[in-house]
């Protein structure tokens, strides 16, 4: 049986309970739209075959994946936006999942999308915003050590003067490398 007929059994009569009806049906896209959210469930017969799910929220254009709506109501930190599926009952398996999330939570999302929303982009926004911390952390930390390796007390001292508060052993490196640079 075809991705899209098996959505169109397992997925489509929860969808179309809460009234949702089809706007797009191509080889490996079902698109449903609602009032407030349109709903893509979708299997990449081409290359990567995973399956995903993505929920646009209308009124602010922004979309989710089916990763960050599991984080939100199971609070399921999955990095992975999408699910590999190599065969039919893999498949299948996967779409009675969708099904019961949509079961279990699209009335939520419906009547409180507008919350559900902003709390979803607040998470996003922590997400950015710790990847962006971690990323940072790391550069300082490659640069300390390129300086650092090769003794470069100088190089060390401008690569960190205006880096904000130093702690650690970032720190004691930064002042070892001011008194170095003072005793030459």
């Amino acid at each position: 049986m075809s991705f899209n007929n098996l959505v169109t059994s397992i997925v489509e009569p929860i969808l179309v309970l809460f009234g949702f009806k089809l706007k797009q049906d191509i080889n490996g896209i079902l698109e449903y739209d609602h009032n407030y959210l349109t709903i893509t469930i979708s299997y990449d017969y081409n290359s990567s075959y995973e399956g995903d799910v993505t929920v646009l929220f209308k009124e602010s254009g922004l979309f989710y994946g089916y990763a960050d709506l599991k984080q939100y109501f199971y609070d399921n930190k999955s990095n992975f936006s999408a699910t590999q599926i190599i065969n039919e009952n893999s498949m299948i398996k996967w779409l009675e999942g969708v099904d019961k999330f949509f079961k279990d939570n699209l009335n939520n999302i419906i009547q409180n999308h507008k919350v559900i929303q902003t709390e979803l982009e607040r998470i996003r926004q922590h997400q950015i915003d710790n990847y962006e911390s971690e990323r940072n952390k790391r550069l300082l930390n490659e640069g300390v050590k390129k300086y650092w390796m090769v003794k470069d007390y100088s190089g060390l001292v401008n690569f960190l003067k205006n880096k904000g508060k130093l702690v650690g052993s970032v720190k004691k490196k930064y002042e070892f490398a001011l008194k170095m640079i003072k005793e030459k």
